[in-house]
């Protein structure tokens, strides 16, 4: 996902920030033959002026399983600058990501912004042939309305990378609505962090980032908390680098290879057999919390729909995006759930 962080995208990147965990959530949603896909992502900007040997472009993270550095790298991300070299970016994010060669996978780009596109040393004829060379799909989502002259070249570069082109409202604000159920969700969700041991070199920075997203997502409102929580609740949360339960579960050999000082100090003490019972106890109890968030997801889903009586069908970055793999999705046989 490219995203343009000239001065005029303030809405675009308060959208991204505040709903990627509903997009992360979508694109979990897939299935091919009966298996779930692995999901990758990776986050770019363009037009920020701290990177002008770069083209004023930058990948803020590789492509990662790791959801919460997406989010990480989206909350550090600062509006203001200029020079949106779209071209650029693309040839950027083509070159330097490690792309899977695999001709079943999906690969996809998502550019983002308001500007012509035609800027900067690289054009985009070239940028257009080095996608559709790596089977790359290049989606652009113009921030305006699609009557701009400007959208012309937006349409083109989509159609000729087998993409799709869409036009939204930047500054659409999604409504935090609250259902009777949001507590229920949150108590769950405590309980559930109560189920992480934290251990290693990594143990302490994912925890305290564990709560730092959590706590990011709540104050964005109800209605994004409950789909950070409904992911953490899913097995595509995998935090096995730095909690001791999703590591064993990886490894059953782990404690025979760890060094005992790099476990929690309650552990210490304790026999391997001991230690495994123990991890065991705590995930049996991680299962029974994931399933009171599912449950609750659930009754809010319900309450909002009965409220609304249609799903948000809005013009905005997520909807756009999920709306788009959908479509491309299925082209390569991938059914969605």
């Amino acid at each position: 996902m490219l995203l343009d962080v000239s001065g005029s995208m303030n809405g675009l990147i308060a959208q991204a920030k505040s709903r990627i965990w509903r997009m992360i959530n979508e694109l979990n949603r897939f299935t091919k033959n009966g298996e779930k896909p692995l999901v990758e992502m990776a986050i770019g900007i363009v037009g920020n002026p701290g990177y002008e040997l770069t083209g004023y472009c930058n990948l803020l993270t590789p492509l990662t399983t790791d959801m919460e550095q997406i989010s990480e790298a989206l909350l550090m991300i600062e509006v203001g600058g200029e020079f949106e070299y779209f071209p650029y970016a693309l040839k950027l994010t083509i070159d330097s990501l490690s792309w899977s060669e695999e001709k079943e996978d999906l690969r996809i780009i998502f550019i983002a912004g308001n500007e012509t596109f035609d800027q900067g040393a690289v054009s985009t004829k070239d940028a257009i042939k080095l996608a559709v060379k790596r089977n790359i799909y290049v989606n652009t989502i113009f921030c305006g309305s699609e009557t701009n002259k400007v959208c012309e070249l937006w349409k083109t570069i989509a159609k000729e990378c087998n993409g799709e082109f869409c036009a939204i409202n930047q500054d659409s604000v999604k409504t935090m609505e609250e259902t009777i159920w949001d507590k229920k969700i949150t108590d769950f969700n405590n309980k559930l962090n109560s189920t992480y041991l934290p251990f290693g070199l990594q143990g302490k920075k994912g925890a305290e980032n564990q709560l730092k997203q959590d706590n990011i997502a709540e104050l964005l409102g109800n209605s994004f908390f409950r789909e950070r929580v409904i992911y953490k609740s899913s097995p595509a949360y995998d935090c096995s680098d730095w909690d001791l339960v999703d590591a064993y579960a990886k490894d059953p050999a782990l404690f025979s290879k760890l060094d005992t000082s790099l476990i929690p100090v309650n552990m210490r003490m304790m026999s391997i057999p001991e230690r495994e019972k123990y991890i065991l106890q705590i995930r049996t109890k991680r299962d029974l919390y994931k399933e009171g968030v599912k449950t609750y997801y659930e009754k809010a889903q319900e309450v909002l729909l009965a409220n609304t009586g249609k799903t948000d069908k809005n013009i905005s970055l997520d909807n756009s995006i999920i709306l788009i793999v959908k479509k491309l999705a299925a082209k390569q046989g991938y059914a969605f759930r």
